[in-house]
């Protein structure tokens, strides 16, 4: 879902500002600094794409909103976008339906 919701097939998507219906925050990391502005190809080689939600709303699946809390991060390793190996970590991931205690 990370390099999904973050990227296009490697380029960015998103930039560190408001969630969805401009509500809660998001950052978006590359290798523990700032991500490449929107519209940029994340580098190949070994790197780490990291996204931090907090209160912020996303409406994925279906009609029905969700709201993400914490840190989803990547490992990947890539020479060319068309053959990609990543490792995924949501340890820290939180998600409720919106409007649900």
């Amino acid at each position: 879902m990370l390099l999904t919701y973050g990227t296009d097939n490697g380029k960015v998507v998103w930039t560190d500002g408001p969630c969805s219906f401009e509500q809660g925050a998001r950052q978006v990391f590359l290798d523990g600094g700032a991500a490449p502005p929107p519209g940029t190809f994340l580098p190949t080689g070994n790197h780490a794409f990291a996204m931090s939600f907090s209160n912020s709303p996303v409406n994925y699946w279906g009609g029905e909103a969700f709201e993400l809390n914490g840190v989803a991060s990547a490992g990947y390793t890539v020479a060319d976008w068309r053959n990609i190996t990543v490792t995924v970590s949501v340890d820290s991931m939180r998600g409720k339906e919106m409007g649900q205690e």
